[in-house]
């Protein structure tokens, strides 16, 4: 598959999670909630900025479903948003990054990231024909670090004092999954 020749961004359902297209008429304020608080964006860098819901529809809408993919997460037993799943895709060298936030904290811990995660890798691998897919984060998530472990990253290195995190400078892990090995 290529770029000239992708299909429209498709709904990813799993056992407990479904990934629904996310475009800006999506963006309420439940998801600006999660994005201004401090627990919920510890890890990201929306963390330093205030986000407003114009705001929040700038960065949908940078998504243009080609080059780059959001979806809004739900848990379908409950039908309950619980934050967003994306990945922006390299299609001269057949890669993509994803980047994942669960919003809702009723639901951490209950391994539905690596559930989102799975059907985003599966997705690039079988219906993209990507080669290539890699998450980052920093040194200090650890729980995202055993979570992108257990789906089989390996770690390409640490960009050493990357960033500055809580009035100090740490990593940032980088990780990567080859579908070829």
């Amino acid at each position: 598959m290529t770029q000239s020749t992708i299909k429209a961004i498709q709904k990813l359902e799993g056992e407990r999670i479904a990934l629904i297209p996310l475009y800006e008429k999506d963006v309420n304020h439940t998801y600006l909630a999660w994005l201004n608080d401090p627990a919920v964006i510890q890890h990201i860098d929306a963390r330093y900025h205030s986000q407003s819901l114009d705001s929040l529809k700038s960065f949908v809408s940078s998504f243009d479903q080609i080059n780059g993919h959001i979806w809004r997460m739900v848990n379908t037993p409950t039908d309950t948003p619980i934050g967003n799943i994306q990945m922006r895709i390299n299609w001269l060298h057949k890669t993509a990054d994803i980047g994942i936030l669960i919003g809702n904290s009723n639901f951490w811990g209950q391994g539905l990231a690596k559930e989102a995660l799975n059907l985003v890798i599966q997705y690039a691998k079988s219906e993209l024909q990507l080669e290539k897919v890699t998450m980052a984060t920093r040194a200090t998530n650890e729980r995202m670090l055993k979570t992108i472990r257990s789906l089989g990253f390996f770690s390409e290195g640490n960009l050493k004092n990357q960033v500055i995190y809580e009035n100090r400078r740490v990593d940032i892990a980088q990780y990567g999954l080859i579908f070829s090995e």
